[in-house]
């Protein structure tokens, strides 16, 4: 038979830090940001710049294309900007913004908005 005290130590161990995460979770999923809030912010707060070194479609990312820098930074491009991004391209980013400046190795510039790539509602 069991010692109350043995009894409250279980139930600290296995059965609070249940009761903690289950609260924390029904917390976020009342309160917290949606996923297309989250994703937005991360685009706006988004910093980056540098040549687009290489392309390459990550199978593993459901198929995305992304444009390795040649800082070693990989940016994953929105479907609908793949025509727009070239091997050579220099990718301009600044933080609270979202738009992507993309200059052109023949001499052309582009300005893309994220905003155009999120779900119309």
């Amino acid at each position: 038979m069991m010692k109350k005290k043995d009894k409250v130590i279980l139930y600290s161990v296995f059965i609070v830090p249940v009761i903690l995460l289950f609260g924390f979770g029904l917390w976020t999923f009342i309160f917290g940001e949606g996923v297309e809030e989250t994703i937005r912010k991360a685009d706006f707060e988004e910093n980056f710049r540098g040549t687009v070194d290489s392309l390459f479609v990550d199978r593993q990312d459901h198929g995305t294309k992304k444009a390795v820098l040649t800082n070693k930074y990989v940016f994953p491009m929105p479907a609908i900007w793949e025509r727009y991004i070239e091997c050579g391209d220099s990718l301009l980013k600044t933080k609270n913004s979202y738009k992507i400046y993309i200059y052109s190795h023949n001499k052309q510039k582009i300005v893309l908005d994220y905003r155009n790539t999120y779900k119309k509602k």
